[in-house]
């Protein structure tokens, strides 16, 4: 079966690294469990090992020049090689079984400058709308008015406020309410 490969270029210009929103590392795809075998042959080819990343960063430091960065939980490595090191970098990565792909880093945004506008509306029409539902679950609810309030009236008469009109009682179309016998 075919092994089929992904080896991509980044261009050499400066102008054309900013047009194509590459940084100038690459991003070595590799094999799950082959990330210390991939990082000792990078050694050798002259591409040194960063150290490693300590538990909580205190600050941001860039990747030194002529070296590389094995990400093992995300199945790449971060190469920044020099440029007499490229060609020597994709002999490798042509060569090495445990090489998936080798492509340059590209500069994503989660949000384009032009759309943030947008965006922003968005996220306040949310919250607005997620504020008031709140604020709205959190009202205390309207007083009921006890039945002391309104002599003889129920809560549900005085709630509908009923007890303020005059009301008569229908006359009965129906005879007394004398027992009849059949």
């Amino acid at each position: 079966m075919a092994i089929t490969k992904v080896l991509i270029r980044a261009p050499q210009a400066p102008e054309r690294l900013a047009a194509a929103r590459m940084t100038g590392r690459y991003l070595v795809t590799i094999e799950p469990d082959a990330h210390r075998e991939i990082s000792a042959r990078l050694n050798k080819v002259g591409i040194k090992s960063a150290p490693p990343l300590p538990r909580v960063a205190t600050s941001a430091k860039p990747l030194a020049d002529g070296s590389h960065l094995t990400l093992r939980k995300v199945g790449v490595a971060l190469v920044d090689p020099k440029p007499e090191q490229e060609d020597a970098l994709h002999r490798f990565a042509a060569q090495e079984r445990a090489v998936i792909a080798l492509e340059p880093e590209r500069i994503v945004r989660a949000v384009e400058v032009d759309r943030a506008s947008d965006y922003l509306r968005g996220w306040r029409d949310a919250v607005d709308a997620l504020a008031g539902k709140l604020l709205e679950e959190r009202r205390p609810p309207a007083p009921v008015p006890s039945e002391a309030a309104v002599p003889g009236a129920t809560w549900g008469l005085a709630a509908t406020k009923s007890q303020a009109h005059s009301y008569r009682e229908p006359t009965s179309r129906w005879p007394s309410s004398t027992p009849v016998s059949i």
